[in-house]
């Protein structure tokens, strides 16, 4: 037996079959090793009702597949192709108890086509391969480059259950047995192979062997607790060691989940390309293709389920994606003289794969599909790099800068001879662990805190990086986006299944992000109602951001505008799906928004990437430039720095809200350090801050709003309580009210928003204290006044301060003021500077009676804006001296009855010369 695999491969019971099952070793015929290959999860494995709508199925009978398989391959290879048919199916009829139909047989043929191309491609005979491959599937072979492609393609499908069998057959010792498998893999490819890059094929070979054992437990089994036994099978975690050469405990029971999920992924694209292929030119006949209740019965199998529980869309869901995966196979074996015949081939694929028409895929369509495959792809790529790197940096930076830059320009289709930058790089990696902690997401079945260790690890994988680079908040907004992403896919499903038949069934987008958050609902139905209409945007939205992030990639905005027409009716099917219960003018204020937010928030996102990247002013300026362009191409009206502002604000709120409650401090702790990475200033995050809590506020209260029985209280409520879960204040929503409502009703009424900024410097200044003290409030009034005083001497500016109060922040006292100037907004950001620099670490009024004040643990100061209605011309004010803070009082009672402007005109010049002696006015 293979000597390499540390296990021992005696006999022993399998816990699918009811007669022990024999570890096969050298000497095991290729065609017992085929056996397992065709009938993988759910493809005739528990099939019902075939026929042409899938048919009937006879009474189960013990079935001796292995052999007939294996007899099935061989007369392939050697026999009449009628023949060879005729007697696979009745040999599958007479001991399996399962009906073939034409399109099953067509799907049979062209599986053992690929994976005899690939063996043959092994073996370095190229030029008789493709001959065999036609003469088996019957098709005349493409000529020219378009032949060479796709027969790139098709032994590429087929390289996994190849080399997964050659290195089950090997007799050597694990090294050698490697060496001999990476070779094949290069005489088929005709490329080298670096460790990383193989491990990433042994991974596949180890899916496609377990596959094969999942599915045949899966046949045997005849009840659901048996099924889902079936995906942690013993015997299928050993076979998929031995085919990768790795140890059955280096196999999970997550690994084997997603073995299952993308073979039966795959093996439902092969019927769906066989029964398009099938119904020529028929329309009604392709689109039944996607009904076929077969299909079901295989997304039932892989998830151990019965038939009865999938839903239409889930069958189109998988479909879309091995769609995708088709494109992103095709792409990466192309050469860039040969990208546009490359794209026209993936276009047929993609048709062949969904049903579509040829001339109805646009290259943005296809880019699309390639990115996403990419990222999916990406994840596994460099998970499998950094197993093989070990602690190896320069390997892993390899992997980094060569592999994940290769895929970036095999998948973007409309640009040539480009090179991705740094922060095109790393925004691949991020879309990659995004995708890795869906997956993770859907396989995990322990605990909510397991899965979330696991998603850490795999997650920190993905991106090249230690499971300890990765903070508890970075951990929640991967599970969250990879939430938002299963969410995005049950709605773009549904729609294509309704597209077809509006009685389609479909599972719920919001349930799937929750099942996604590991985390359940709230209890409360109007709290539960406004969170899933508040999520359903941010799927609306999130689907927008993906087609943006192809579309803005273009040289104009007339071009990004073509581009974005492209996907027009795709987007609109979603959105009805996701907006259901609105009425047209709803739906169409909810896309709007969504529309808008995504475009600001794609252009904000790229470049907090391109920031953190960037190690030199140059790159950091060229980031600045990157991102006026990008929003040139956008349609952005608004400056570049407010577009960074509104990023940096749902940055903060989605991190804080990703957080259970006894983690936000520490969330905010740490997205405030990753803001800072992007460029963000310390002083600035107070009114990211604010800006974060009161949008987060206003998306609640529009979302309870739209439900006509809930009333104004409720709402209120609602949105009080996600203003002091963002902010982490409590009792702040009676002086925030009047702020949240009119943005609330602008987000309600589909009406676009603007940043206001106002004539004043906002200051919070955060304490160790844990109660709000008078003195304290009196001692940072009387420093703003000093400073206030300071700098209006120097600049000209009228500044005068008013105290806003204390507020408990995170159970620390918080401390508020503003300091209105009459300055342009370099000077107020001048200004913001030296106030932030004054409070950083001050004693507020040092010793009182014996007893130290608190300390300024957190100094923010910044221009205050106001996120307002763009038709709302009272909104913000225009003028701190119309702002709704209104001059209030100190509670000392040497201060009372003086205004802030009267008591900084009382310090004159002494005051003036005093900070100046301390290098204030430096």
């Amino acid at each position: 037996s293979s000597s390499f695999v540390v296990q021992d491969l005696e006999t022993h019971p399998s816990p699918c079959t009811s007669s022990p099952r024999t570890t096969l070793g050298v000497g095991s015929s290729i065609m017992a090793r085929f056996a397992q290959l065709l009938f993988a999860v759910g493809m005739g494995l528990s099939l019902a009702n075939l026929g042409e709508d899938g048919g009937k199925k006879p009474a189960k009978k013990p079935c001796a597949r292995d052999v007939i398989q294996g007899e099935f391959k061989s007369c392939l290879e050697t026999s009449d192709m009628d023949s060879c048919k005729k007697t696979f199916e009745d040999k599958m009829l007479e001991s399996c108890g399962v009906e073939l139909d034409q399109t099953k047989l067509m799907m049979q043929q062209k599986e053992a086509a690929q994976k005899l191309l690939a063996e043959c491609k092994m073996k370095g005979d190229a030029d008789a391969c493709a001959e065999k491959f036609a003469n088996i599937t019957g098709s005349k072979p493409k000529e020219g480059k378009a032949g060479e492609l796709f027969d790139k393609f098709e032994s590429a499908k087929g390289s996994a259950a190849a080399l997964g069998d050659k290195l089950l057959e090997c007799a050597g010792d694990k090294k050698a047995c490697m060496e001999e498998a990476k070779k094949a893999m290069m005489n088929m490819t005709g490329k080298a192979f670096d460790d990383a890059e193989f491990e990433h094929e042994l991974m596949k070979a180890a899916a496609s062997k377990a596959k094969d054992v999942m599915g045949g437990c899966m046949q045997n089994a005849t009840t659901e607790e048996e099924k889902k036994a079936c995906l942690t099978s013993r015997d299928a975690k050993m076979e998929a060691a031995k085919a990768s050469g790795k140890n059955i405990s280096d196999i999970s029971d997550e690994d084997l989940r997603k073995f299952a999920r993308e073979g039966a992924m795959d093996d439902m694209a092969q019927v769906m390309k066989a029964c398009v292929e099938a119904a020529a030119e028929n329309a009604t006949a392709k689109k039944a293709c996607a009904r076929r209740s077969d299909l079901k019965d295989s997304v039932a199998a892989a998830f151990g389920e019965d038939a009865s529980k999938v839903k239409d869309s889930q069958v189109r869901e998988f479909l879309e994606r091995e769609a995708q995966n088709d494109v992103m196979t095709m792409l990466k074996n192309c050469e860039e003289a040969d990208k546009k015949l490359c794209a026209q081939q993936a276009k047929e694929l993609r048709a062949q794969a969904s049903g579509m028409n040829v001339d109805d895929i646009s290259d943005d369509f296809l880019e699309k599909d390639a990115k996403e495959a990419m990222a999916r792809e990406l994840g596994d790529k460099m998970k499998a790099c950094m197993e093989a790197a070990g602690d190896n940096q320069t390997k892993i930076d390899d992997c980094k800068m060569s592999m994940v830059k290769a895929d970036l320009k095999k998948a973007s289709i409309g640009k040539t001879n480009w090179e991705p930058s740094n922060a095109d790089i790393d925004m691949a990696l991020k879309k990659a662990a995004e995708k890795k902690a869906g997956e993770v997401a859907k396989d995990c079945k322990g605990a909510r805190d397991q899965c979330m260790d696991l998603l850490k690890e795999e997650a920190a994988k993905a991106m090249g990086k230690k499971k300890e680079d990765l903070t508890d908040v970075d951990v929640e907004l991967l599970n969250k986006k990879g939430a938002m992403d299963a969410a995005k896919a049950a709605a773009e499903a549904c729609a294509e299944a309704k597209k077809d038949d509006a009685t389609a069934t479909c599972e719920d987008p919001f349930e799937k992000f929750m099942e996604g958050r590991k985390a359940e609902a709230p209890k409360d139905q109007a709290e539960r109602d406004a969170l899933e209409k508040k999520m359903k945007v941010e799927f609306a939205k999130d689907m927008q951001k993906d087609v943006m992030s192809v579309c803005f990639e273009k040289a104009s905005k007339e071009l990004a505008d073509a581009c974005m027409a492209n996907f027009t009716s795709k987007l609109e099917g979603v959105a009805d799906t996701l907006f259901d219960g609105a009425d047209a003018a709803g739906k169409e204020k909810k896309l709007k928004r969504a529309k808008e937010e995504a475009s600001r928030e794609l252009v904000g996102e790229e470049f907090h990437v391109c920031m953190k990247a960037a190690t030199t002013e140059a790159e950091k300026a060229g980031c600045k430039e990157d991102m006026k362009k990008k929003a040139k191409v956008a349609g952005l009206t608004e400056d570049a720095d407010d577009v960074e502002m509104r990023y940096r604000g749902k940055s903060m709120a989605d991190a804080v809200t990703a957080c259970n409650a006894s983690m936000r401090e520490e969330c905010e702790g740490q997205i405030k350090e990753n803001l800072k990475a992007a460029g963000m200033k310390a002083r600035e995050f107070g009114m990211v801050k604010k800006l974060a809590a009161v949008k987060a506020a206003a998306e609640i209260w529009a979302s309870c709003k739209e439900n006509a029985t809930n009333s104004d209280e409720q709402c209120d409520m609602l949105a009080g309580k996600e203003l002091a879960s963002v902010s982490g204040a409590e009792g702040t929503w009676d002086d925030k009210a009047e702020e949240v409502k009119s943005l609330g009703q602008a987000l309600l009424d589909g009406i676009s928003t603007v940043l206001r900024k106002l004539d004043q410097v906002d200051v919070d200044a955060g304490t160790s204290g844990s109660a709000c003290v008078d003195a304290e409030t009196a001692a940072l009034k009387t420093k703003l006044e000093a400073g206030a005083l300071a700098f209006d001497a120097a600049n000209s500016s009228n500044a005068t301060v008013r105290v806003r109060g204390c507020s408990l922040v995170n159970s620390k006292a918080q401390y508020m003021a503003s300091v209105l100037a009459s300055l342009n907004e370099t000077e107020m950001a001048m200004l913001a500077d030296k106030l932030a620099e004054l409070l950083d670490g001050a004693d507020l009024a040092a010793r009182r009676l014996g007893r130290r004040l608190a300390t300024v643990t957190d100094a923010y100061a910044d221009q205050a804006v106001q996120e307002c209605a763009e038709n709302d011309a009272t909104c913000g004010g225009g003028s701190g001296a119309t702002t709704t803070d209104a001059s209030t009082t100190t509670t000392d009672e040497d201060d009372k009855g003086q205004t802030s402007s009267a008591r900084a005109q009382g310090l004159g010049l002494m005051m003036l010369v005093g900070f100046a002696a301390v290098g204030f006015l430096a």
